[in-house]
């Protein structure tokens, strides 16, 4: 299902998730000052999703 892959990273992310076709899915902002992903896949079709469950405990702790 991968027709893309995450070829060039910058120096501030982080691989964080491999498929298992070795296909990289998620990158992640290194530094905690900002909550940054990039995902490669739906997690929205996932039955317990805890990438949601981050998003909303993130944008909460930086509310004004």
């Amino acid at each position: 299902m991968h027709n893309f892959d995450f070829k060039h990273t910058g120096s501030d992310f982080k691989i964080t998730a491999i498929a298992n076709d070795n296909v990289k899915e998620i990158i992640e902002y290194k530094k905690k000052s900002h909550f940054i992903i990039g995902l490669h896949f739906h997690p929205e079709l996932m039955k317990d999703n805890e990438i949601f469950k981050t998003l909303v405990q993130e944008a909460k702790k930086r509310q004004k």
